[in-house]
């Protein structure tokens, strides 16, 4: 779809439409990586994520991330607190959710 989404109103303007949608922390049900290399995909389940982020790809040796390096240890304490959090959420007096823009959409990936 080329372009931002548009509808005609009854008065004949032009009204912009705008996706966004929201993500509970118990709705995540899995951790996606994808290579820019060769665009081939390792996920893990949610449940039981090791807060470990893979180093380099599966598939071709495209190297992701240095071990030890910042994201390398930014991946593992986002893991860990994913994991507290989805524990902790049922104990919240609120919930807690992830917004996303519908920007994928926009430039045509799924």
């Amino acid at each position: 779809m080329a372009g931002d989404p548009v509808a005609l109103v009854s008065d004949g303007g032009i009204m912009t439409v705008e996706h966004k949608w929201f993500l509970e922390l118990g709705e995540i049900t899995a951790v996606h990586f994808e290579c820019k290399s060769c665009g081939a995909t390792l996920g893990f389940p949610a449940d039981n994520w090791k807060a470990l982020a893979p180093v380099k790809c599966k598939n071709c040796d495209h190297e992701w991330m240095m071990t030890g390096g910042a994201a390398d240890k930014a991946f593992k304490s986002f893991g860990e607190t994913l994991q507290r959090l989805r524990g902790e959420s049922d104990a919240l007096g609120c919930r807690v959710s992830l917004e996303f823009d519908g920007r994928a959409e926009k430039e045509g990936k799924q």
